[in-house]
C-alpha cells in the first residue's frame, strides 16, 4: 500500500488541464489493430476536476498524416494554428479516437487550444458519440473557464 501511494505521488506532480496539448506514450492495446499507440500528441478533453482527482485523463489524438477521408469526426488545423511549437504541420483531430489513459503515460505539455478550437474538437467527438451529439457544445457554460488567462 505504501508503495502504491509513493508511486501515485510521483506521477501526480503533473498538472494536466482541459484543452492542453500533451505528448503521451500510449501503450499498445490487445483489443485491435486500428487503435492508436506509441508517442502521440493529444488534446485533453476531461474537465479539470477529473484531471486533478482521477488517475485517468480523457483525450483525443492529433495526427499530421495526410487523411484521404473527409470525415465529420475529423477537424483540420492549419500549420501554426495550434499554440504548440512541435506541431508545425497541418494537424488533424481524430474525434473517433476519444478515450482515456492513466496519467503516468503523459510525458510533457506542449501547448494548448483556444476555446473556439476546443469547441470544434468537442463537436468532432459529439459526432462520434450520439449521446454527446444531443448536447450542443456551443451552449456549454464554462463557469471556470480554463482558457482565460489571469
Amino acid at each position: 500500500m505504501v508503495f502504491y501511494l509513493r508511486e501515485r505521488e510521483k506521477r501526480d506532480f503533473k498538472t494536466i488541464r482541459e484543452g492542453e496539448i500533451w505528448k503521451v506514450n500510449i501503450p499498445k492495446s490487445n483489443y485491435g489493430d486500428h487503435i492508436q499507440f506509441g508517442e502521440k500528441y493529444v488534446v485533453v478533453m476531461s474537465n479539470n476536476l477529473n484531471n486533478k482527482y482521477s488517475p485517468n485523463i480523457s483525450y483525443v489524438v492529433l495526427t499530421s498524416k495526410k487523411q484521404n477521408k473527409n470525415l465529420p469526426t475529423h477537424h483540420t488545423f492549419k500549420a501554426g494554428e495550434l499554440q504548440a511549437r512541435e506541431l508545425c504541420l497541418d494537424t488533424v483531430v481524430l474525434g473517433e479516437s476519444y478515450t482515456s489513459i492513466d496519467k503516468k503515460y503523459f510525458m510533457n505539455r506542449v501547448g494548448k487550444v483556444t476555446e473556439e478550437q476546443f469547441k470544434a474538437i468537442g463537436n468532432c467527438v459529439a459526432v462520434q458519440s450520439p449521446i454527446l451529439f444531443a448536447i450542443k457544445i456551443d451552449n456549454i457554460n464554462f463557469s471556470s473557464n480554463p482558457f482565460q488567462t489571469a
